[in-house]
Parts: structure tokens; sequence; C-alpha cells
């Protein structure tokens, strides 16, 4: 028998006395970032995030330092005055809770009734008048009901850290960069899928159907190409098109453009007509460069290698101050204030989440750029198949036409940026010796956001048989593209491009052979 273990009573007392300042600072920095943590209980908002479980353990850790750092400066200064900012500081307690209330209730609640931020100001100018009034009544007793009641809920971060880790990682992946595959059947030549984001044919396009000449390197490329003017994407946003289309699943049944964590669920073997598992069954290798989606997750073994990262985040490195900043930013972006937005935008302070992220957007699709330039050049082989899933030119709006930052860029800067990046993939496809004897396609998720309805759907669909197999043509067969299975069947097949183009409804042309001027 082991001999019972007891501490002594006043031992024990010295640590609840010591704990608990930590727990009470604990629970008020939770509180004052859960609208962040709110915000992680939504399925779409974590997705966008690509969160995992560690990302919820680093969270807390930082709230965590960020009560121990209080709690220390704290006990600095009051013993340097000798308890005044003690006994002071305890009169706050009125402004702490109500601003923490103020970050609890959701501004969506609050909009049904009240401008959210007049309803934010009343809270926060309640809560400060409630502070100077217990600072004129010293003795008053409810504020020392306040403090007892913050430390009865100590147990509130360690609840909230137990339900976020019940949810499953939505990670992103970082596979690259791959050798040349070492032996390939030359039959079988590299198929390269380009998807950029929210691109509508009438974003590129003119009257005539022929690409802008602002946009010289889709203008040249269209001119080699079998351009189908009427293609239809699966979805009107990213979350269900570019599964969707990968899959091959009918926009009909998948409609929902709200993430669902039930849908990692989901075996992707069961879509035999998916461009992956198609490219499997021949032997293809893999790969996927893109964004926002947990693409390794959802397409499983079909996936060889894969470079994704989320779309709502701050830095591409990582390190334990940069996860601390990354956090901090986070609970800025959500913290619920009474200033209206028109005025953040005059407080650069304000702005930093905001900023940070523009700067992450603009560093992100260059990083991307560079990744899928230097697989095309030194990893790119027959029986390959790459499909990059490219940002731009969505927003936020980065990028100027020459690939510069700029603070003025719109949606039609990026879009020509877009175009420019295109064409140096194009190039280095050139340079590889690939581009010549490769399948290409290019095109898009969807149309950007205010894009009327009726053409929110139309894409751009251009597809570059190997060079000399077929005319470049302009056709107007309208094309869904969640039914392009056998198409890209036949070309993982190695078959002939007449045969593979035969799948689709390649009739009603509009121009055959196009001039290049």
């Amino acid at each position: 028998m082991c001999p019972e273990i007891s501490l002594p009573r006043s031992f024990q007392n010295r640590c609840w006395r010591e704990a608990r300042p930590f727990l009470t600072a604990f629970t008020l920095v939770t509180l004052l970032a859960s609208a962040f943590l709110g915000m992680l209980f939504a399925e779409g908002n974590r997705q966008a995030l690509l969160w995992t479980r560690g990302d919820t353990l680093w969270l807390f850790i930082f709230l965590a330092l960020m009560a121990l750092t209080g709690v220390m400066i704290f006990k600095a200064f009051d013993r340097w005055t000798s308890g005044r900012v003690a006994r002071g500081g305890e009169n706050l307690v009125f402004l702490l809770v109500f601003v923490a209330a103020m970050q609890i209730i959701p501004a969506r609640i609050v909009q049904r009734f009240i401008i959210d931020d007049v309803f934010y100001g009343i809270l926060l100018l309640a809560g400060s008048a409630l502070s100077a009034w217990s600072f004129h009544h010293p003795d008053n007793r409810i504020k020392a009901k306040l403090w007892s009641f913050l430390g009865v809920l100590g147990f509130l971060p360690f609840l909230l850290l137990a339900n976020l880790l019940t949810f499953p990682s939505l990670s992103g992946t970082e596979d690259f960069p791959l050798p040349r595959k070492s032996s390939a059947d030359a039959s079988k030549p590299p198929v390269v899928l380009f998807s950029f984001d929210s691109i509508a044919s009438v974003a590129c396009m003119d009257p005539a159907g022929e690409i802008r000449p602002d946009l010289p390197f889709l203008h040249a490329f269209q001119r080699e190409s079998v351009d189908f003017s009427k293609a239809m994407s699966p979805g009107k946003c990213t979350t269900v098109s570019s599964p969707n289309f990968l899959f091959q699943r009918d926009p009909e049944i998948y409609d929902d453009p709200a993430w669902k964590d039930e849908w990692l669920q989901v075996d992707p073997l069961a879509f035999t007509n998916g461009l992956f598992f198609t490219a499997k069954q021949e032997d293809y290798r893999t790969a996927l460069v893109g964004i926002y989606l947990p693409y390794k997750q959802l397409l499983g073994e079909l996936l060889d290698f894969a470079s994704v990262r989320p779309y709502s985040a701050y830095t591409l490195s990582s390190g334990f101050w940069l996860r601390m900043h990354a956090d901090l930013l986070h609970v800025m972006k959500y913290l619920h204030v009474p200033i209206p937005k028109r005025w953040i935008a005059l407080w650069p302070d304000l702005q930093r989440p905001l900023l940070a992220h523009r700067r992450y957007y603009f560093d992100l699709n260059l990083r991307m750029q560079a990744t899928v330039q230097d697989f095309l050049r030194t990893g790119m082989s027959d029986q390959d198949f790459l499909f990059v899933d490219m940002p731009v030119p969505h927003d936020p709006f980065v990028f100027m036409p020459d690939g510069t930052y700029g603070k003025d860029a719109s949606y039609g800067t990026q879009l020509q940026n877009a175009d420019k990046m295109f064409g140096g993939f194009v190039q280095s496809m050139k340079e590889s010796g690939i581009y010549d004897r490769a399948w290409i396609v290019f095109t898009s998720d969807h149309g950007e956001w205010d894009t009327r309805d009726l053409e929110k759907n139309h894409v751009p669909l251009l597809i570059k048989p190997p060079q000399g197999t077929y005319e470049s043509r302009q056709v107007r067969g309208k094309i869904r593209m969640w039914e392009m299975g056998p198409f890209f069947q036949a070309i993982f097949q190695g078959k002939a491009a007449e045969e593979c183009l035969s799948l689709l409804p390649a009739n009603e042309i509009i121009d055959s052979g196009w001039k290049i001027e």
C-alpha cells in the first residue's frame, strides 16, 4: 500500500491565491477574444482558415500568455505604487464585463434591432459610467461579486478549448517541389488544368467572343485552342464549384455553397468519372497547387502531391512569434468596437489585420506562381496531371497589371495580372519542351461576386490539344463542365485529339482556324 500524501492546507491556499489571478485574467482574455472564438464554431469559417486542432492549441497558448503577461504587469505596477493600482483597478470590472459582453453578442443578432455600432457604444458607455461610479463608491459590494463571478468562470477557457478540439482539422499541404518523373509512358501526354478564381466570360471577352486585347497572353492562347464559349461551371462559389468539377458531380445534387465537415467522410473513389480518379486509373502522377479547400483530404489517395494554403491568413512563414502575431491579428479582426468602418479606414492601427491579409494574399500568389513555374520547368513530364487553382483575380485586389503591389488595384488590374501570370506558365512550359505535346486547359470556377446572376456560371473554357493534332476553333455548343469526365478519361488514355474532343459538343462552330493578327 502507498502512504496517503496530503499537502498542507496553507500550501494549498497559497497555490490557489497565486493561480486565481491568472485564471481570472485567462477568463477575461478569453471573453475579450470570444468574437473570434465564436466564429471558429462555424464550419465555413474554419474552412477558409484551413484551421487545425494544432491551431486551436496555439490560440489558447496565445490567450494564456496574454493573461500571464497582464497579471505580471499588473502586479509589478501594484508593487511600485504600494497597492494603489489594485485598489483603483478593481473598479474597472464593470467596464471589462461590458466590453466582454460586446464580444459575446454577435453583430448579426444586434443588427436585427439596432445599428451594431450604436449598441456597442451604449454598452461601452454603460460600463465606463458604472466603473466611474465605483471609483466614487469604493465600498460597493457589486464589484467584489463581479470579480468572484469571473473567478467562477475559470473553467470557461478550458471548456471552449475542449469543444474546439472536437472539430476535425482542415489542413493545408506542402509537398512541392517535385523531381521529374524518371519513367513515363510517352503515349500519355502531360495534362495541365489552370483554374483562375472569379472570371466570368463577360469579364474577359468582347461581344464578338474574342479575348480582350488587353489580356494578350490569353488572347494568343485562345487562337491555339478550342474555345467553348458557352461553358457552364458547376457552381457559383469555389466551395462547391471546384469539388463538383474535380469529382464531376451534378450541381443539382451537390449545390450547398456552405462548407460541411462531413464532406471529409465522402469517399473520393466513389466518383469514377472524376478527373483525379481517371488520371490514377491510367497511372498518372497527380499534383495540385491551390488555396482555400483541404484538397489533400478531399482527394485522399488520388492526389500524390499538393501545395495548398488557406485563404484567410497573415503570413506564409511559421514560427512561435509569427503564430502569436497571427493570433493577435485574428482577435483584432473580429473584435467588436463601436467605431464605424469608414472611421477605421482613417486609423491605420485598426487596419492592421486587413493590411496584413492583403500583403499575405499578394505574397501567396507570388509563391504559388513560383511553385507552379518551377514544376512546369523542371518537374512536369509525360503521364503527369497538374491542377492549378490560382486565387487571382478574386479579391482582395492587390495586383497592378505589371505584378506590383498597388493600393489602387481593382478587379480589372488583377485580371490583367492573372493574364500575365498565365503567360509566365505558358513560357515555363515552352522552356521545358512540354507545351507542344501537352493538353492544356484554361478555365475559372465562377464569375466575380458582382457578376449578373445569369452570367456568373458562364466561364471561359479554352482547351489546347497537343500541337498540330486538331484545328483551333470556337464552339457554341453548351458544355456543362460537370459532364466532361469521358473527355478527360480519353485524354488520360492517350487517345487521339479528335476522338477526345468528339466526346464534347464540338458542333455549331463559329470560326474555324483563328487568324492571328
